[in-house]
């Protein structure tokens, strides 16, 4: 063409939309449905009660310690800490080859400990193992955050969306942003500030405040 059809047109500013994380209600639901499997797999198998509470603990650290799926495959036994009222998980791969300890709070600790009275003796350093023995690797904890998440009425959920809830989580709780930057490994406050933009919820729940409808109930 000789000329820019759009060259006059002027670009309308929009505000960019947060990430993907989930509401109270979703995590509930999630939670719910992680109880559930596990409670149904105890009177099942040994191998039923393996996988149910190994999903569990991947989706705790994930969701609770803000882990990436990477991270979490790549876990060694060594690098838990496990202690009576403390413990900790050290990150020594990250994004970008970075280091990092974060704390676990005791709903992780308690669901690592379940899957390690289950988890078999054996060589292999890696924390999280397949029912064969071998390390479990990064697409097969996708697919049991999408099973369980779909089972639970969700979609469209993935580990990622486990760590933005992790952070939202953080931010909403009041966790000052540097904190909160150190705990996710985020090298830039810049991209920790992602959390701290209201979502659609967020938003719902603003103007709900305001309503006469609810005011008069």
């Amino acid at each position: 063409m000789s000329a820019n059809p759009t060259e006059d047109i002027r670009l309308v500013p929009q505000v960019e939309s947060p990430p993907r994380w989930l509401s109270r209600q979703e995590q509930y639901a999630l939670r719910r449905e992680v109880q559930a499997a596990v409670q149904l797999a105890e009177r099942k198998t040994d191998v039923a009660r393996f996988r149910a509470r190994r999903d569990a603990a991947c989706i705790a650290l994930m969701l609770n310690a803000g882990l990436r799926v990477e991270e979490v495959s790549l876990l060694r036994l060594d690098d838990l800490e496990l202690n009576a009222r403390s413990g900790k998980v050290v990150v020594r791969k990250g994004k970008r080859g970075k280091y990092r300890e974060v704390p676990l709070n005791a709903e992780v600790r308690k669901a690592l400990r379940a899957y390690l009275e289950v988890r078999p003796e054996t060589d292999e350093p890696r924390l999280f193992l397949s029912q064969t023995g071998q390390p479990l690797g990064t697409r097969a904890i996708q697919r049991t955050v999408e099973r369980l998440a779909h089972r639970a009425g969700l979609e469209g959920v993935t580990p990622h969306v486990l760590r933005h809830t992790f952070g939202k989580n953080l931010v909403d709780a009041g966790v000052s942003l540097d904190r909160v930057a150190t705990l996710m490994g985020h090298s830039s406050l810049d991209t920790t500030a992602i959390y701290t933009r209201p979502g659609e919820q967020d938003l719902a729940q603003a103007v709900e405040k305001i309503s006469w409808e609810e005011q008069e109930k």
